[in-house]
């Protein structure tokens, strides 16, 4: 019994590892408009598509990077024209970000290929029966590792800001 476990936990990294490989693949060949964004970039876009005056101190607790590491995802946006900075208007003594065209050109690739595999995912799981107990599953899943693992960003994800 143990040797069969051992299998399948060797055959779900597999498939863990072949989907993110897959995702990456996909990424590539379908983005144009976000050609070398990586997804922490991408995500910046999506949260000031989302809620444009959320200032950077907020954006990094969204997504659990650390100060000088979102300043350097900012500088990197910003030289490549997806955002600019500009003086916040909830806080004149701070800057807030302004998405540029080319950056919401970008979100909304983004969310139209994402649409579009999640769709395909969506119902390959439909055909064959299987979406529902995939998403209870998937929850179940990720609230177990969670709880086991904690959501917080670690030191290092946090950098040193």
């Amino acid at each position: 019994m143990e040797q069969e476990l051992k299998a399948k936990m060797e055959l779900i990294s597999r498939i863990h590892h072949r989907s993110l490989e897959v995702w990456d693949r996909i990424m590539a060949k379908s983005y144009s408009k976000l050609s070398g964004l990586s997804t922490v970039e991408i995500s910046v876009l999506r949260i000031l598509c989302q809620q444009p005056d959320k200032i950077m101190k907020e954006i990094g607790e969204e997504l659990g990077v650390g100060k000088s590491t979102l300043t350097g995802i900012i500088d990197r946006l910003e030289k490549r024209g997806y955002l600019r900075r500009v003086i916040n208007p909830r806080d004149r003594r701070s800057f807030g970000l302004e998405i540029t065209r080319q950056g919401k050109a970008a979100q909304r690739e983004h969310v139209r290929i994402e649409a579009d595999l999640y769709g395909d995912i969506a119902a390959f799981l439909q055909e064959n029966g299987a979406l529902d107990a995939y998403l209870e599953l998937s929850q179940k899943l990720l609230d177990t590792l969670e709880q086991k693992y904690g959501t917080e960003p670690t030191q290092q994800e946090k950098g040193s800001g």
